[in-house]
């Protein structure tokens, strides 16, 4: 059995099916009870080099408590059990994934779920649980089908007044640190951020025309493989693709060229804007999540 769940999840049920080892059609085992002999419940986090014991408890069917084991319908679900997972397990300590085994009950088949540790809320529709782009989407209304910045985020820009930047003369906006300049260089200022990555309409990122984009990392994914996707945030459509390269044990990077930022799907000023992103490392039979976060895709104009 395998899932998905978001990185540092609490309170988390998990509904597991327990094959009986002695039965010929499949069925499953029913009255298997917390305490029955022999049961056991261990997990491994990726890259821990020992198992932790789980401590079984009694529970009652769909209400959390650490350890909580509890048959859901012998009846009408035989073998379906539902297991309240200890936050440890699904922690951010954890590199990535975890198995979750439980065996040694008579007549039990082992049960083994691998659960992959992810550090987006797939579930949340407005922004992945992504915390810079909840910052970034605050700062943003709707205006007739386009978005624009609100009063109070022009009102906090660097510069202090709530003054009227788009009609303001370009040459008026090129003092070092301030909004204007900073929106005018746009990616050169911001692509070492770690969620948000700011990339023109085509433009290339290929560490001559801009810098190229990157991110720290904390695990060391040298020797590993992967790639870099970019999905329109309403049709999850690919907006593009680029090769990952392993900069550094703790730095990876993706250069982009005009034909990957040529986006030609976007075609509307109201498609511009943030979209998801994510880069994919895989290694033998390894997969992993390495970043996610936002892409935020200007018009070229």
């Amino acid at each position: 059995m395998k899932l998905k769940i978001k990185q540092g999840t609490t309170s988390k049920l998990m509904r597991l099916f327990v094959q009986d080892s002695s039965a010929t059609d499949g069925a499953g085992l029913t009255g298997l009870a917390y305490n029955a002999s022999g049961l056991t419940a261990y997990y491994l986090p990726e890259g821990d080099a020992t198992t932790t014991a789980i401590t079984l408890a009694a529970g009652t069917t769909g209400t959390y408590a650490t350890g909580a084991w509890s048959e859901v319908d012998a009846t009408n679900m035989p073998g379906v059990y539902e297991l309240g997972l200890p936050d440890a397990v699904v922690d951010a300590t954890s590199e990535g994934s975890v198995v979750v085994m439980l065996k040694g009950a008579t007549n039990m088949a082992p049960v083994l779920c691998e659960i992959e540790l992810d550090a987006v809320a797939y579930r949340d529709a407005t922004d992945f649980g992504i915390t810079a782009l909840v910052r970034l989407l605050t700062m943003l209304e709707a205006d007739g089908g386009v978005y624009r910045y609100t009063t109070n985020a022009l009102e906090q820009a660097p510069g202090g007044a709530a003054s009227n930047p788009w009609s303001s003369l370009l040459t008026d906006n090129t003092v070092a640190g301030t909004f204007g300049a900073r929106f005018q260089e746009g990616p050169r200022y911001q692509n070492t951020d770690a969620d948000i990555k700011y990339i023109r309409q085509n433009d290339s990122y290929d560490g001559t025309a801009n810098a190229l984009l990157t991110w720290t990392v904390t695990t060391d994914y040298t020797g590993w493989a992967g790639t870099f996707v970019i999905t329109h945030r309403v049709t999850g459509d690919t907006l593009a693709t680029a090769t990952v390269t392993v900069a550094s044990a703790t730095s990876l990077t993706v250069s982009l060229s005009t034909a990957d930022t040529a986006f030609a799907t976007l075609t509307n000023a109201q498609d511009f804007g943030p979209h998801p992103y994510s880069i994919q490392l895989v290694s033998g039979g390894s997969e992993r999540t390495a970043a996610s976060g936002a892409a935020v895709i200007t018009e070229d104009t």
